[in-house]
């Protein structure tokens, strides 16, 4: 048999289409693997998570605590699902636990400091409490959301109230 261009072309068309589609395969069934191995792995740090909390004096309230809220867009009303990993408490105060691992696990990291603060904004807990699941640290986060323009007020409005029951009281003396 001589060399034929053609036939050699269609071959070497065929391999290239054949290393592209085992490629293709391969790389898509390795993803799979690699997600379906992460999960698992979450699932069993945050079951671990509980025995810290818990060795931390922490007692579990509810699992997969789900919660719905309204934001307003354009004055219309539109509801919201939120879901934490853990609600817990320490004495009379209530929590909500994240669970996090890798590089979410840093509290700084934009995308987990903003659901800590969702959390914080929804539950009204005392503090949310971001597990490290890698480190097995616990992490106390609040916010400063006080008002203090607010505050001011209450104390102003304390000391009148104050001099008005002095008033008061020599008034009626």
């Amino acid at each position: 048999m001589g060399f034929n261009p053609g036939v050699w072309g269609i071959i070497l068309l065929s391999s290239c289409a054949a290393a592209v589609v085992i490629t293709v395969f391969i790389s898509s069934a390795w993803r799979k693997y690699r997600r379906k191995r992460i999960i698992s792995r979450a699932q069993v740090i945050e079951k671990e998570a509980v025995h810290l909390l818990e060795k931390n004096g922490f007692e579990l309230v509810e699992e997969q605590p789900e919660r719905e809220f309204c934001i307003r867009v354009n004055d219309k009303k539109i509801p919201c699902r939120i879901r934490a990993d853990y609600l817990v408490r320490k004495r009379k105060n209530l929590y909500v636990a994240e669970v996090k691992t890798g590089e979410y696990s840093r509290f700084d990291h934009p995308q987990v400091r903003r659901q800590l603060l969702e959390y914080y904004l929804v539950y009204h807990p005392k503090a949310v409490i971001l597990v490290d699941g890698d480190n097995n640290e616990l992490y106390q986060v609040t916010f400063p959301l006080t008002n203090n323009f607010s505050r001011r007020w209450v104390g102003i409005v304390s000391i009148l109230v104050f001099t008005l029951g002095l008033v008061i009281g020599q008034w009626i003396k």
